[in-house]
């Protein structure tokens, strides 16, 4: 998140200054869920007893990757990015108006 809002404080235009903030936690929010949905989704299903308990980690990707493809290993990928970038971009854009107010 940080990286982004500093390429976002750049440009010295006002006009979008705090969408800017929102724009930047629901890019920030969006890559993080897009790298860790295959654990995740790994975790849904030993969870959901569709992979069997005590199957380790390593194990459970190699096994949905081969059987579903990488694509497998994103299952649901669409609806938690989506999730994500409104969850962190309101989320750092509340942050960044809260420290405002509070003058810091």
């Amino acid at each position: 998140y940080e990286e982004l809002k500093i390429l976002a404080e750049k440009n010295k235009s006002n006009k979008f200054n705090d969408i800017k903030y929102l724009l930047a936690g629901g890019i920030a929010s969006m890559l993080s869920s897009a790298a860790t949905t295959p654990i995740d989704m790994i975790k849904t299903r030993l969870a959901t007893g569709v992979i069997p308990a005590g199957t380790p980690i390593w194990q459970a990707l190699v096994d949905v990757a081969k059987t579903e493809g990488i694509s497998g290993l994103y299952a649901g990928v669409h609806v938690r990015l989506l999730y994500s970038a409104a969850f962190g971009g309101v989320g750092f854009y509340c942050f960044e108006a809260c420290k405002k107010l509070l003058g810091r």
